[in-house]
């Protein structure tokens, strides 16, 4: 949840650009976040706000950071942004959608099958179609990017 809050409160301050600034930022953040996987380091900066990680390991109290705050931010963004489109009129907002959501759907397809970009877990080809689909779609979910 703290990454959400503080998601939240780069909004606050994101929210003086105007909107097509504000889904820019957005859209960067979540698309280039992976841009970042190859950098190791043992900042607790940068678990903060690229990689889940420990923060804290002492004798007796840890503390893990599950969701870094880079690609909420992004996502955080990109909510706010699309939010507008629901001041349109029914069709023209449904035809958009519809044709955001094949795009991506391709875009995710073309990156997936490319094992280039996006996903630490390559998928894999299996003597079972279901299981290489299965492989295929099994993406992870953290980060959101």
């Amino acid at each position: 949840m703290w990454s959400l809050g503080w998601s939240l409160v780069v909004l606050a301050a994101l929210v003086w650009l105007p909107m097509t600034a504000i889904a820019g930022v957005g859209a960067l953040l979540v698309t280039g976040h992976n841009l970042f996987d190859g950098v190791r380091s043992a900042s607790p900066l940068w678990t903060l706000l690229h990689a889940p990680g420990v923060l804290v390991n002492t004798p007796g109290f840890a503390v893990f950071a599950a969701y870094p705050l880079v690609p909420w931010v992004g996502v955080v963004a990109l909510g706010f942004a699309l939010g507008q489109i629901y001041d349109w009129p029914a069709d023209r907002r449904r035809a958009w959608l519809l044709r955001v959501g094949v795009t991506l759907t391709i875009a995710f397809v073309v990156i997936r099958a490319s094992n280039l970009y996006g996903d630490p877990r390559p998928w894999r080809v299996f003597p079972s179609p279901l299981v290489t689909v299965l492989s295929f779609v099994n993406t992870t979910k953290y980060p959101p990017s």
